[in-house]
């Protein structure tokens, strides 16, 4: 019933147009007799106007093909044998290269099927109709567009149709089964010209093409056939794709009606929209041969900017058809230059261009195209200098943007076929599609290959023990710690002679302690990292430096306390100036130190470090900056009170005591680590490690030399030089005084007498004694000691030991120098032993004075009293 009611329409459709044709027109057709009758359509006559649909006559495709078709049914008939019995006939119709017109010459085709009766038709110069004959099949078109439109008439008929021309894909489609060629399909002349891009690399063009089925659905497939090279199907081709990427930079068609100079303003439209810094070289043409022809004659405008270098045509081979109506594509490649013959002085041009066959592309069933080029073959657009011959065999540049180096990734601007090379980190790798290349950076103890796609494992590497750069601080410490040793040892040795009694036993052994430590924590920095090494280095650099900057703040405060005192005369007792009380000091100012390290170490865990260089690792203890200095912070607060209290003591009598070389200790330590901060931190920002580590070793060695040279050489001196100063007052003198009496506020030209005797049995107390000891120093003497002009400058209580009348004191004159030396050795025995006393402050009554005041006299400055 359908196709009852689709030969109605069509019947209807054709008497209307019958109706209203032009009555001047011509019938276009050629027509034999014959059995069998077949359908033909040409364009013998070109596309002309809207108003005429007909122009000028086809030589080429139309009447020759014509002729072609008649002379071949003429071949087949007077052959008995092809088909004995049967005559072929033809009905040959005119397209004139317009898909509308075409159709309606077609409606021919389908009324004769519909009805055998004849038909005369007015206003034809032709008295017999060709419509009579009854067509079996129809041979035809020549242009795609027509043989998609034809194709969809006549399969509603069942009426086959064979094209010898038309290429467009789309004929391949299902829908038209009762479609057939003898030529390939555009699909496989797109797949060509992307082999052929892709072999001499053009990576950016242009395209343009016709109007109709053939420009469009070539385009359409050569864009889908970039698409699908671009894709990344899997990881094996990507980088094989991202080389052979090829994008269109701009893309025109050319309508029917377009003219030369349309096509010219085109062309110029193409040229503006490239940017300076794009080389677009190459033209990728989807053109009919009226198309063609009108570009060429456009190109003549640009005088000579456009030249033709390459064209792929099909080449003629043996047909065959199967069930997948399949036909293999071969097209040959030529290439289109100037012809030249050489003569014996010169070369001349004898003929404008030629075609040279330069290679060939080829696809048979079941594979892929292959394509044969010679390269070396091409001449490509140039000239020589000197007489206009072709000279470039070097092949042009046709992309968007320069190739990415090594180690660079692809950043696409949008949809923009061009991008921008952003370099990846030295220690990264390029990783992913060529749309999506990122930077990826190797692991730690991995470097990158030189091609950067792979990461490889890198030799692990620190400061060797050995190397030379480590030679300075290990030779520093070497060097500290005998020395350090050595005056432990010593120390021990003469712990109860006056001079390492009156500098703090305690005191000097935990700051030794520090000092060893300092030069110890050396070797576990310069050693290769560890867990066990890291956690050394948190706990002993603080250690350390608490240890002898605690120890050194306790003696600053002490002696600043007990001269202090006595500037005030103060009557009160000091408190916690004993041994114990000062080592229980010392060790609560350490404890500080240790806990800090303690939470460092639990709220930041230590680990090795992986420091990456060009093909090793550099291994060290990872230690956060501000952490560190937070952990230093609490031993340059040490530091700069010990300081403080070296500047307030400046001024006590030098004989008694050693705030000098504290200050001075203490100002060095103070300039050795405003200098080691900024070197510290500049190295490990800059990434010089080693530096970084040397630069720690080095400080520590020098802030604990510093300390032993300032505060123990000069003991170490005195003990070793000059023993004859670190002795006890009874190797001079062995005395027993019989009598000691006090008398206040005497004048200061007083005289004094003082009543000894000599005794080998009997010794003198110490000079430095015991603390808490209390006995009284018997002086015995059957002879008068005088003591004369012992002055009195602080009003104090003056002593007086069996005051003599003033008639003795001629008979005594030349004892006054022994005198005065004795009395001031006594004076000093007493104040030492009050310094050392747990009270700090004893009445005087207890050191053998009888007036309850403490001792305090600047004339003893002048003498050489050693505390």
């Amino acid at each position: 019933m359908f196709y009852y009611l689709i030969s109605f329409f069509i019947l209807c459709l054709y008497n209307i147009s019958l109706t209203f044709a032009d009555t001047s027109s011509i019938s276009r057709s050629a027509h034999r007799k014959g059995n069998v009758t077949l359908g033909g359509l040409f364009p013998v006559h070109e596309y002309g106007s809207p108003q005429e649909p007909c122009g000028a006559i086809s030589e080429f495709r139309g009447i020759q093909r014509l002729e072609a078709m008649l002379f071949a049914i003429e071949q087949i008939n007077d052959d008995n044998h092809l088909l004995p019995g049967i005559e072929l006939g033809a009905l040959v119709l005119d397209t004139c290269s317009d898909d509308n017109y075409a159709v309606e010459q077609s409606l021919g085709f389908v009324i004769s099927r519909l009805t055998s009766s004849s038909c005369k038709c007015a206003n034809t110069s032709s008295a017999d109709s060709p419509h009579n004959d009854n067509v079996f099949g129809v041979v035809g078109a020549t242009l795609s567009s027509v043989s998609v439109h034809v194709a969809n008439l006549l399969r509603l008929f069942q009426l086959p149709q064979i094209s010898y021309a038309s290429t467009t894909p789309k004929l391949s489609e299902p829908s038209f089964e009762y479609f057939a060629r003898t030529v390939p399909s555009d699909s496989n002349q797109a797949r060509a010209i992307v082999d052929i891009l892709q072999r001499l690399n053009f990576t950016y063009v242009n395209t343009i093409y016709s109007h109709g089925d053939y420009g469009e659905g070539g385009f359409r497939e050569f864009r889908r056939l970039l698409k699908i090279l671009t894709a990344p199907d899997d990881e094996l081709n990507v980088i094989q794709k991202k080389q052979t990427r090829i994008c269109i930079a701009d893309e025109q068609r050319l309508y029917r009606d377009a003219t030369i100079p349309d096509i010219k303003t085109m062309l110029q439209t193409m040229f503006d929209r490239i940017k300076f810094d794009v080389q677009v070289r190459v033209y990728v043409l989807f053109l009919t041969k009226e198309d063609a022809r009108k570009l060429l004659q456009a190109i003549k405008l640009f005088n000579g900017t456009f030249q033709p270098v390459l064209i792929a045509m099909p080449d003629s081979r043996q047909i065959q058809f199967n069930s997948e109506r399949f036909v293999p594509g071969h097209y040959r490649i030529y290439n289109y230059h100037r012809s030249y013959v050489k003569s014996s002085s010169f070369e001349t041009m004898t003929s404008p261009y030629e075609y040279v066959t330069v290679g060939e592309w080829k696809i048979d069933r079941n594979q892929n195209g292959k394509l044969n080029l010679a390269i070396d073959s091409i001449v490509w657009p140039g000239t020589n200098t000197n007489d206009a011959l072709p000279s470039f065999k070097t092949i042009p540049i046709s992309r968007c943007s320069e190739p990415c180096r090594v180690g660079e990734v692809h950043q696409f601007q949008g949809d923009s076929c061009c991008w921008v090379c952003t370099p990846c980190n030295e220690t990264s790798i390029v990783t992913g599609s060529a749309e999506q290349e990122r930077c990826e950076p190797c692991s730690l103890g991995y470097w990158p290959t030189q091609n950067r796609t792979l990461c490889y494992k890198v030799k692990e590497t620190s400061v060797e023990l050995l190397s030379a750069i480590a030679l300075i601080p290990i030779s520093l410490s070497i060097i500290g710690n005998i020395l350090t040793f050595y005056v432990v040892i010593l120390f021990y040795r003469k712990r109860q002679t006056p001079i390492v009694k009156a500098s703090g036993t305690e005191l000097c052994f935990i700051m030794l302690g520090g000092i060893h430590l300092c030069y110890l924590m050396t070797f576990p920095i310069i050693m290769r990292p560890h867990i066990v090494t890291c956690v050394i280095q948190r706990l002993g650099i603080g250690l350390a430096f608490s240890m002898m900057y605690a120890a050194l703040l306790t003696k600053t405060n002490r002696i600043a306390r007990i001269f202090e005192s006595t500037k005030k005369q103060g009557r009160l007792r000091q408190q916690y100036i004993s041994p114990r009380s000062q080592v229980a000091i010392c060790s609560c100012l350490i404890m500080v130190q240790l806990l800090l390290s303690l939470v460092w170490l639990a709220y930041e865990h230590p680990y090795v470090d992986m420091i990456a260089y060009e093909r090793l690792v550099m291994l060290k203890c990872h230690m956060n900056k501000y952490s560190f200095l937070f952990s230093l912070s609490y031993n340059a607060l040490l530091v700069l009170i010990c300081t403080m209290y070296a500047v307030r003591t400046r001024k006590v009598p030098e004989n008694f005591n050693e705030t000098k070389f504290i200050g001075f200790t203490c100002y060095t330590t103070c300039i050795l680590w405003l200098a080691f901060l900024p070197i510290y931190f500049t190295a490990h920002e800059t990434g010089r490690h080693q530096v970084h580590i040397v630069t720690l070793c080095v400080t520590l060695s020098l802030c604990a030399t510093v300390a032993l040279a300032c505060l123990f050489s000069p003991k170490v001196y005195i003990i070793i030089f000059h023993p004859e100063k670190n002795m006890r007052l009874t190797k001079h003198l062995r005395a027993q005084v019989h009598s000691m009496k006090f008398a206040s506020r005497l004048p200061a030209t007083a005289s004094f007498v003082l009543n000894h005797t000599t005794s080998n049995k009997e010794s003198l107390s110490t000079a430095v004694p015991p603390d808490g000891e209390e006995k009284k120093q018997l002086l015995s003497s059957n002879q008068p000691i005088i003591l004369q002009n012992f002055p009195n400058k602080t009003n104090n209580s003056n002593l007086a030991i069996n005051n003599n009348n003033n008639n003795n004191n001629n008979n005594n004159n030349n004892n006054n120098s022994n005198v005065r030396k004795i009395s001031t050795m006594i004076i000093a025995s007493h104040l030492d032993s009050c310094l050392n006393d747990e009270k700090r402050k004893l009445p005087i009554k207890k050191c053998g004075f009888t007036d309850d005041e403490s001792l305090y006299s600047d004339s003893m400055s002048n003498e050489q009293i050693m505390l």
